[in-house]
């Protein structure tokens, strides 16, 4: 089980070192008198073969930090027995590194599972009247019927009020929305084989195309995007066009 531990390194001075690497390099610059160094120095040889591995494994994911088991490690080492937390704690304590012990992925799935449970017996608790339940069957029937939707505003006026109120939360630039709905729709429109085939699946695409769409939208706009969206207002002009 110890070998499946996850490891989040981060090396010090990572950036200040590599200030021109980009992604895609396949090497990364260190000093030509990196073993004159007193932090280096005084580690052990594995201890120094150890902070290169992760030097390269940053490198190769392009950032300061990198993950690792402690399995890969070893192998990185062509190590079968070696205490590998002592090591890092040893380039920690030397300032090369900091690095924590992350969950395992058993342990997180576990975790998921059990705040799922405690989210779906809270909400059984607090939705448990006739009324609410009534409309939680209409909205799940609703999403899963068929649709096909004529242009892009019969699709967003059709589409759930809190799916829309979310969009807005998330990309508050009317402009945007109308822009990337209408690629939206207009791509499936031109490639049927792909076309959403009900309301839960128009909701995903549009969500997957917002959020695909909206990092190079703001790098566009030179103030704050906007907020407050109206969806009555979206498409108005061209459905009275």
């Amino acid at each position: 089980m110890r070998a499946r531990e996850v490891y989040k390194i981060t090396v010090l001075g990572w950036e200040k070192h590599n200030p021109k690497s980009k992604k895609g390099y396949e090497y990364f610059m260190v000093s030509n008198r990196i073993f004159d160094d007193h932090k280096i120095a005084t580690s052990t040889s594995l201890e120094r073969l150890l902070y290169l591995t992760i030097l390269a494994r940053c490198s190769d994911e392009h950032s300061t930090t990198c993950s690792a088991t402690r399995d890969q490690l070893m192998t990185m080492l062509g190590q079968t027995r070696y205490d590998i937390v002592t090591a890092l704690n040893h380039l920690q304590e030397n300032q090369l590194i900091t690095w924590e012990k992350m969950p395992s992925l058993i342990n997180r799935i576990e975790k998921n599972r059990i705040e799922s449970n405690i989210i779906e017996s809270t909400t059984d608790v607090v939705l448990n009247t006739p009324q609410v339940a009534a409309e939680i069957r209409e909205k799940k029937v609703s999403l899963s019927k068929e649709f096909s939707p004529t242009n892009e505003f019969e699709l967003i006026m059709a589409l759930p009020v809190d799916t829309k109120e979310r969009w807005s939360r998330l990309y508050p630039d009317r402009t945007f929305l109308e822009r990337e709905a209408t690629k939206c729709f207009g791509y499936y429109k031109n490639n049927p084989k792909k076309i959403p085939r009900t309301m839960r699946g128009w909701s995903m695409a549009l969500s997957s195309w917002f959020e695909r769409g909206w990092p190079h939208f703001v790098k566009t706009i030179k103030s704050e995007p906007g907020s407050n969206i109206n969806w009555d207002e979206i498409f108005k002009s061209e459905a009275n066009a």
